[in-house]
């Protein structure tokens, strides 16, 4: 799958079917987190038979390091981070095997990085649950996570910045409709300013 005919990339709202977005800004504890990752799954239940995950995720092999950066116990680094490893949708990489940052060399390993994905098709609720519960945990993890929606042809991107949800259409058709929807199910959905169809 080339999620590239999709999504921009280097920005997701320049996505040609970008469509908007959530920001449900929990109260920051693990009960918030819980509270969106469930309210997300809920809405969208209907359609989790048909989603496959796509990660081009990775993050420093240097456990000292995270345990710095995370402010938390070298043992609890594999516990935060557990749901993403059991199913191969991080890379843990040794960032001092790369060519140096002010290097050309280093955009093009890095870009490699974050444009080479794994896929997980059809997970359940609670392996789906799990990935997005760490996912929030570990904000600042390098790369892209998708949800790819195949029936709802939608591209559904986690962010962290107010912990909610971004929404790319897959279909070129009029749109108008998707975006009704998404209204209709999540009440803090911001529509971008779009046309109503691709051109």
């Amino acid at each position: 799958m080339d999620l590239s005919q999709f999504v921009d990339l280097d920005s997701y709202s320049s996505s040609p079917g970008f469509l908007g977005y959530t920001d449900n800004i929990p109260d920051f504890s693990e009960a918030g987190i819980n509270a969106v990752c469930d309210d997300f799954i809920e809405k969208m239940t209907s359609y989790i038979g048909d989603v496959t995950v796509a990660s081009s995720l990775f993050i420093s092999s240097n456990k000292e390091e995270l345990s710095q950066d995370y402010n938390i116990p070298l043992t609890e680094i594999d516990k935060f981070l557990h749901a993403l490893l059991k199913n191969g949708l991080v890379k843990t990489i040794d960032f001092d095997t790369l060519p140096p940052p002010e290097s050309p060399q280093f955009d093009r390993e890095f870009r490699k990085l974050e444009n080479t994905f794994t896929f997980l098709h059809l997970p359940d609720v609670e392996i789906l649950k799990e990935i997005l519960l760490s996912f929030y945990h570990a904000v600042g993890l390098k790369g892209h996570l998708f949800l790819v929606f195949k029936t709802a042809e939608l591209i559904v991107y986690p962010h962290s910045d107010d912990f909610g949800f971004g929404f790319v259409s897959m279909n070129k058709a009029c749109w108008s409709e998707k975006i009704e929807w998404l209204q209709t199910h999540f009440y803090d959905f911001q529509s971008s300013n779009v046309k109503s169809c691709l051109n």
